[in-house]
């Protein structure tokens, strides 16, 4: 039989297996808290991309509706037209309603004169009537291009520089880009790695805008809007 100082001396774990649980289970740990990580900076990732896809697909689809009606004037009489086009800023104007029961009525009133560009915020803006560039929706997307190409009828795109070249845009083709106010700083798992040197480029192939090798993530939409009215 053993002694009890024999039965005490091979009780319990050597100093060496110790060791190797220990190194085990950081192993095991390290790999789950990769994993972990991963599924989270992808569940954040696509949260951001679905929210800004969002917002950017309703502010071209207001830009969109805008255009097509841009120039609308059913009797002729309000002049109703494309005040100003440049490559990144648009105001026109419609006659779609004010008269008694909402119909048009010959002249351009509240609500009819509409521009676009990106306001002293860096936000895409919407301003009526002369008024405010405001965030499209109230929501403040962050924008680093927007970009419109002319189109005359043999879509050939053309810098509309007198009234008279206006009257001849039969399309307008939109672009945007949009920044995620999310650069790393408050979800350091999302972007710590990931470095923006994109070259943003409108249906034409020009370059519209390239991003300073930072981490905001950003998004782009370019649409071909027909103009309607014009």
């Amino acid at each position: 039989m053993l002694s009890n100082r024999e039965n005490k001396q091979s009780a319990g774990f050597t100093l060496i297996e110790l060791m190797i649980v220990m190194a085990m289970v950081g192993i095991v740990a390290a790999a789950m808290y990769a994993a972990f990580e991963a599924q989270v900076r992808g569940q954040v990732s696509q949260d951001i991309s679905l929210a800004m896809t969002q917002n950017l697909r309703a502010a071209i689809d207001l830009i969109a509706s805008d255009i097509r009606m841009a120039g609308c004037d059913p009797d002729g009489s309000s002049g109703a037209t494309i005040e100003a086009a440049s490559a990144n800023s648009l105001l026109m104007t419609m006659d779609i309603g004010g008269g008694a029961q909402g119909q048009p009525d010959g002249v351009i009133g509240p609500g009819e004169r509409v521009q676009y560009a990106i306001n002293t915020g860096g936000n895409l803006g919407r301003a009526v009537d002369n008024g405010a560039l405001d965030p499209l929706h109230g929501v403040d997307l962050q924008c680093d291009a927007l970009n419109f190409v002319y189109l005359d009828v043999n879509d050939t795109p053309f810098v509309p520089a007198t009234a008279a070249d206006r009257n001849r845009i039969n399309a307008i083709q939109v672009s945007i880009v949009i920044r995620s106010a999310d650069t790393g700083v408050a979800n350091p798992g999302l972007l710590r790695s990931y470095t923006n040197n994109t070259v943003y480029r409108n249906l034409q192939g020009v370059a519209i805008y390239t991003a300073p090798g930072d981490t905001a993530r950003r998004f782009q939409l370019s649409e071909t809007v027909d103009c309607r009215n014009l």
